[in-house]
């Protein structure tokens, strides 16, 4: 009896030991980066790489929930920040009333986007068609905005959103563009009329 015990204790300690492991595994990436206290959470996916990618379709909302490691329903909830920054890694020239300006020399663009926050979300909603161009003009006033369309081809990413803990501790950084709905849903590719050249 006494060999039994020692068993099941055994395997409870071992239990305990593996469920600790497991958990401090998927809040350090892997055992790659601190603990994390702080992560989203996008359609049930956990979020827990300091930087993601993302194409937001228009005419859709995106709802990001807000998590903290050790947060339970009854303790008050703990907040957040969030800002929308231009991702100005290749930056471009721009021009307002005659005047030329720098994609980078936009700061926070944050009210550029439909977002709505609460104590533990946040959602942004995509209108159709909304691009990096309703973006500056809406910075600038709605004054008439231009810049040549080339300007603009090589920046996958033009805004970056950044959703940092309470306290400061950590920050996630969501790259993303904007596509329209109506954008390329498949290619169809009829071999009768394929052509190669020589």
């Amino acid at each position: 009896m006494k060999g039994f015990i020692s068993f099941i204790v055994t395997l409870l300690v071992v239990g305990l030991i593996g469920g600790i492991i497991a958990i401090a595994y998927k809040y350090t990436d892997g055992f790659s980066s601190d603990f994390k206290t702080f992560y989203l959470v996008h359609d049930g996916n956990e979020i827990l790489t300091p930087e993601t990618k993302a194409a937001y379709v228009g005419g859709k909302k995106y709802k990001y929930e807000v998590k903290y490691v050790f947060e339970n329903g009854k303790d008050e909830k703990k907040g957040f920040t969030l800002k929308v920054l231009p991702n100005a890694e290749k930056d471009f020239e721009y021009t307002v009333a005659g005047s030329k300006y720098k994609y980078s020399g936009l700061k926070d663009i944050t009210n550029a986007f439909d977002i709505k926050l609460t104590d533990d979300s946040f959602e942004i909603n995509i209108p159709e068609n909304f691009g990096i161009k309703d973006v500056v003009k809406y910075m600038h006033g709605g004054q008439e905005v231009t810049f040549s369309d080339s300007a603009t081809v090589d920046m996958a990413y033009p805004f970056k959103l950044e959703v940092t803990s309470y306290n400061g501790a950590a920050k996630y950084t969501i790259l993303f563009n904007t596509v329209s709905s109506a954008g390329v849903t498949g290619v169809t590719i009829d071999p009768t009329e394929i052509v190669f050249g020589g």
